[in-house]
């Protein structure tokens, strides 16, 4: 679970500002719950630094008198989230009886705050080295709206059973890669980015040098910097104010993450010069560095 700890480790580094995107959040977290004996509602976690960094994340009427528990399950310990409050179970119950009506996205950013919330509560994925399989499993009734919310987002889940749960699951590379960018994982989504030139190299054969893999390894990580400043941008409201082929490059670097700057230069109509995009690719780092400061 190490791959996986990590990825809900950045998930919850990411400030939920809106309190449209916080009950969101909690809805998500709520679907891989499970109620106890005493009608309470329990999320397990493997790490207890998940837990500490999930009670952050929670409205304040959510954490009223939570407590946190050890719970052995075979060879395994995990961390348990118990929430007593009214609220919590409320929701849960509104959940349950009215998906549709409680699962509504007020904000640009309440979908990707709900598809988080339920990762980190019941979500796992394999390291993009390892055979492409993301699952999140919930109580049947949650895994049907969770795939349908999923088919809205443009994805193509399948439904397992395991046991009492229901895997929403994800085979697909770059569907898992989607994933994870609709999530904001970006370091986990530019690894499989990488992992999946590596591998489409090795397939067609090319003599791949250890001073090409550190190339395309370095201009992997630059457009993640470079997408990263352009979220930002929208994030804070002064993409629009940008200049127009700015704009379309910056868009054309979303929509191809996996590009280098020489491809993404030729993808433009008409072309421009890998110098040209990398002056604007600059002024919007640089634009990002001073917003962020």
């Amino acid at each position: 679970m190490g791959y996986t700890a990590d990825i809900k480790r950045e998930l919850l580094s990411i400030p939920v500002k809106h309190a449209c995107c916080r009950q969101m959040f909690v809805s998500g977290l709520l679907f891989g719950s499970e109620p106890t004996p005493y009608g309470e509602l329990c999320v397990r976690f493997t790490d207890p630094d998940i837990l500490d960094q999930t009670v952050l994340l929670l409205p304040a009427p959510y954490k009223k008198n939570f407590r946190t528990a050890l719970k052995t399950v075979g060879k395994n310990v995990f961390s348990e989230l118990i929430l007593p409050s009214r609220e919590a179970s409320d929701r849960h119950q509104f959940l349950l009886d009215h998906p549709e009506e409680a699962i509504t996205f007020t904000c640009s950013n309440c979908q990707s705050s709900f598809i988080r919330g339920v990762f980190v509560s019941c979500g796992s994925v394999t390291a993009p080295q390892q055979d492409s399989h993301l699952e999140c499993r919930m109580d049947e009734v949650f895994a049907d709206v969770f795939k349908e919310k999923l088919q809205e987002a443009g994805l193509s889940p399948g439904l397992i059973q395991r046991g009492r749960k229901t895997g929403v699951y994800l085979k697909n590379n770059a569907q898992i890669q989607d994933m994870l960018g609709l999530m904001g994982a970006s370091r986990a989504e530019f690894e499989y980015i990488n992992e999946k030139i590596l591998r489409s190299l090795v397939k067609e054969d090319h003599q791949i040098t250890n001073y090409e893999i550190g190339n395309m390894a370095r201009a992997v990580e630059a457009a993640h910097r470079e997408i990263m400043a352009i979220e930002h941008l929208k994030a804070l409201g002064r993409f629009s104010s940008l200049p127009d082929p700015i704009r379309y490059s910056a868009n054309l670097r979303l929509e191809h993450p996996e590009l280098s700057l020489k491809a993404l230069a030729q993808l433009h109509t008409p072309p421009i010069s890998s110098s040209g995009l990398s002056h604007r690719m600059r002024v919007i780092m640089q634009m990002g560095q001073l917003l962020g400061d």
